[in-house]
């Protein structure tokens, strides 16, 4: 029996480009929200999604949307970063939206020594 499941490390990149964009923000000049509201959704998404916790992450996800939202600034570099924040954001959200039934708890897998990522089939083309 096959059941498909999202390879890990395409995930990872697309948390990390979300990661690499908040990190972007809270060091533009002009910011001038609270840096935990957008950091520890940031930071949370990776464990949230390798434990299966799919809602929470979207939840996050959407939360730190609004936030990017609602950060009034003046600065064009802020508004920017934060634009590109949500554009990570929307890209992650979409691409764990249309791909929910193939979604699992990743930790598990690993754990019980199960695929989590498509590495092994890839490393066997070169």
């Amino acid at each position: 029996k096959v059941r498909h499941i999202l390879d890990w490390w395409h995930i990872s990149m697309r948390i990390q480009h979300v990661e690499n964009a908040v990190k972007g923000l809270l060091q533009s000049r002009g910011f001038s929200g609270i840096p935990v509201l957008f950091k520890r959704p940031a930071e949370t998404l990776r464990w949230y999604l390798w434990h299966g916790k799919v809602l929470t992450a979207t939840t996050s996800l959407q939360w730190l949307m609004v936030d990017c939202t609602r950060l009034a600034t003046d600065d064009r570099v802020a508004t920017d970063a934060a634009r590109r924040v949500q554009a990570r954001c929307r890209d992650l959200y979409s691409y764990l939206a249309n791909n929910m039934d193939s979604l699992t708890d990743y930790g598990r897998r690993y754990r019980a020594g199960l695929p989590i990522s498509s590495s092994r089939a890839e490393g066997c083309v070169d």
